[in-house]
């Protein structure tokens, strides 16, 4: 089940104009977002893969007013399996410490937003203003990625079947 509303979930909303690359495997995604990424104001970087693995856990973030809602959701995203199949702590070299920094900085106070400021500090480290996420299974949560991020434009790439 893809949808959070069944679920009883509210990932509430960010105003950031995200890019999104969606699209089935083999159909050009990777090779889409390293040119996308050559772009001196947007950063997608490697696949991280958290957002919609750890939405049925979203209740246990809240609001993130507390330090024990961001330790939770700092300690999910830094041990969550990214690209390489390795602990987005490791890929990204972002530390737990690093995330809940980054979360109180930031002044979260939904899921959505805790993702952006995860994603918008990746940038920064780049020097880019703008940041993006790539993912062939994001297909199946397009509406719930449309809702928690209403400016975000998606790039879809259909695969060729010749």
């Amino acid at each position: 089940m893809n949808d959070p509303k069944k679920l009883g979930l509210d990932l509430g909303k960010s105003e950031h104009k995200a890019v999104f690359v969606v699209g089935p495997p083999r159909s050009g995604t990777t090779l889409l977002r390293l040119v996308l990424n050559a772009n001196k104001d947007l950063c997608i970087p490697a696949e991280t893969w958290y957002f919609p693995k750890l939405i049925r856990r979203s209740k246990i973030y809240g609001d993130f007013q507390t330090e024990k809602q961001i330790q939770a959701y700092a300690h999910h995203v830094s041990m969550a399996k990214a690209e390489s199949m390795k602990p987005f702590s490791e890929v990204f070299k972002f530390p737990e410490k690093k995330l809940v920094s980054t979360i109180s900085k930031a002044g979260v106070t939904n899921y959505a937003e805790a993702y952006s400021a995860v994603m918008t500090e990746i940038a920064q480290r780049d020097d880019k203003s703008r940041w993006g996420d790539k993912s062939t299974f994001y297909s199946a949560y397009l509406e719930t990625l449309a809702e928690c991020f209403p400016e975000a434009k998606f790039i879809g790439l259909v695969r060729d079947p010749r």
